[in-house]
């Protein structure tokens, strides 16, 4: 054998043996499980709102967007005296500045962000917005609690320009079929 493929050879078996003493790292993917992505997942299924009337026929289906773990797409439907509505939310986690992110969007054509985060105790989320400006901003906060049946409770506090008087609309979301026992008072 020529010094040439005598220092080829000694160059790849180094590389072999290189490669087999430290395994590469698997890439990171849109599907590779996040922590902070994953805390979304609570969402994932079929809802409804106890307290709208059965003929409303509220339905909500949350999953993944295709393709990875790093949205929550929800769409909404349900019925009204003047026809059927549609809506659609997101939820999101913004790495860059570890926020979460709410977006919805309402049939009338209204369009909602909201920012987030994990609540403090662990047991759902919170989310802050304002719309407008002056007398006509609208704030809201939005506090999302897991329950121990597997609801969970939304609740939406509002309030108008600069005052301090919040209106407050609370709602529990439940899977259709689940163990249905009675929503604790909050």
């Amino acid at each position: 054998m020529t010094s040439r493929r005598l220092l080829a050879a000694a160059v790849l078996a180094a590389g072999l043996l290189l490669s087999a003493a430290s395994p590469a790292q698997a890439p990171v993917t849109p599907m590779t499980p996040s922590e902070a992505h994953e805390q979304l997942a609570f969402f994932i299924g079929r809802w409804t709102i106890v307290e709208m009337p059965p003929e409303h026929d509220f339905a909500e289906v949350c999953d993944w967007l295709g393709s990875g773990r790093r949205h929550i797409v929800c769409h909404s439907s349900w019925q009204t005296t003047s026809g059927p509505r549609e809506g659609l939310s997101i939820f999101s986690y913004r790495q860059s500045d570890a926020t979460y992110v709410y977006q919805g969007f309402r049939p009338g054509g209204g369009v909602q962000t909201l920012h987030g985060r994990v609540a403090a105790d662990g047991s759902g989320f919170e989310f802050w917005g304002e719309e407008g400006t002056g007398v006509d901003r609208t704030r809201t906060r939005v506090y999302i609690t897991t329950l121990e049946d597997g609801r969970f409770r939304f609740v939406a506090r509002t309030a108008s320009g600069d005052s301090e008087e919040w209106s407050e609309e609370i709602v529990h979301y439940e899977r259709p079929g689940a163990d249905n026992r009675p929503v604790a008072s909050p």
